[in-house]
């Protein structure tokens, strides 16, 4: 997830470059560690990928956000603010 969430950014295009021999400093390795970025490089080292969105993964943790929010004691008005979303979705997601 750390990859899609930089890949996508603000107006990503989710292109992510895997480097044949990743070393310290470079972006990959920043993101997910040596010892990932190693075995990530073996699979697709020397190719740029574009990376699905994900947005379920996303919009799942969102909702466990809203219903975490609500249930100590937040109000709908303040939660929609702290996640970008309208009162009405919101309540929508605490109505599932």
């Amino acid at each position: 997830m750390m990859l899609v969430e930089h890949a996508h950014g603000t107006d990503g295009t989710g292109v992510v470059y895997f480097p044949i021999h990743p070393r310290h400093g470079q972006c990959l390795v920043s993101l997910v560690g040596l010892s990932a970025a190693v075995k990530l490089s073996k699979a697709y080292g020397g190719q740029t990928i574009i990376l699905p969105k994900c947005r379920a993964i996303y919009r799942a943790r969102r909702n466990a956000e809203v219903m975490r929010m609500a249930e100590a004691g937040m109000s709908n008005r303040n939660i929609a603010q702290a996640v970008c979303l309208t009162e009405r979705q919101v309540r929508n997601v605490l109505a599932k």
